[in-house]
Order: C-alpha cells, then sequence, then structure tokens
C-alpha cells in the first residue's frame, strides 16, 4: 500500500500525528498554534537584546527565526548542549554564506523559566567568548 509506507516508522508518526490532532480539534491546535508563535516571539526578543545576537532577517516568524551570532555557532550549541539546552541548528553547514547564523524557535511546550534559562546561558557563553582567554594579559 502507498509503494511501501504501509510499514515503518513513518506511518506510526503519522498515525500518532492523525490521533493528536483529531483529540487536539480545531481550537487545540489555533491554541498549540498561538503559544508556539508566542514562546518563539518572546525568546527571539529575549535573545536579540544580548549583545553580539541579531536577527538575520526581518520578516516575520512563526515557530523558528535565524539569529546571526558573533560567535562560531558550533562552540556557542556545544556549550548551551552541556547545559542541557538544544539551542538549535548552525545554518552555516548548509547555507554558508549566511555565515554565523542559527536557526532557534521555541515549541508550544516551552516555559517561560525554559526561555529565560535559555537566554541568560546564551548571554554568558557570548560574553565569556568575547573576552579571549582567561589567561589573556593587555598588553603595556
Amino acid at each position: 500500500m502507498f509503494g511501501g509506507w504501509d510499514r515503518g516508522p513513518f506511518c506510526s508518526t503519522a498515525l500518532a500525528v492523525a490521533r493528536y490532532l483529531r483529540l487536539l480539534g480545531a481550537d487545540g491546535l489555533r491554541q498549540i498554534a498561538a503559544r508556539m508563535h508566542r514562546n518563539t516571539a518572546s525568546l527571539v526578543a529575549t535573545l536579540t537584546d544580548i549583545d553580539g545576537v541579531d536577527r538575520a532577517f526581518s520578516e516575520p516568524v512563526f515557530g523558528e527565526a535565524v539569529l546571526r551570532l558573533a560567535r562560531p555557532v558550533p562552540g556557542v550549541l556545544r556549550a548551551l548542549e552541556a547545559q542541557g539546552i538544544v539551542a538549535g541548528l548552525d545554518l552555516g553547514l548548509h547555507y554558508p554564506e549566511l555565515g554565523n547564523a542559527l536557526l532557534t524557535g521555541a515549541g508550544e511546550m516551552r516555559t517561560s523559566e525554559d526561555l529565560a534559562q535559555y537566554a541568560s546561558h546564551l548571554g554568558r557563553i557570548i560574553a565569556r567568548r568575547s573576552q579571549g582567554p582567561p589567561c589573556a594579559t593587555p598588553a603595556r
């Protein structure tokens, strides 16, 4: 049936999604979408208040946004992951012309505390990386 798509993870995932959406109904889906949009807008506003973090594009966003970081994204992602935060995708791997671009967002399950923790850790990581090595001394 359907070229072999009747078995395996695709079918299981599709059925789970269909059941979930049916349970939610139209109003539930609208509420989830609205929460996801609010969370992402709040996260982007908070993160772009950090020196060294800017929006890459000015267009409106829904559930994800592209941010440009003043530091290399791979190191920032590793540092955030060490804090238990999966922050997003390094877009520079797929679109080198974007440079230090991070695709990030906040799903409907994230709390304001989760978003604040993400912003706090990112701000600390960006600031620490901009100060140079801890053993560096100013030249005289």
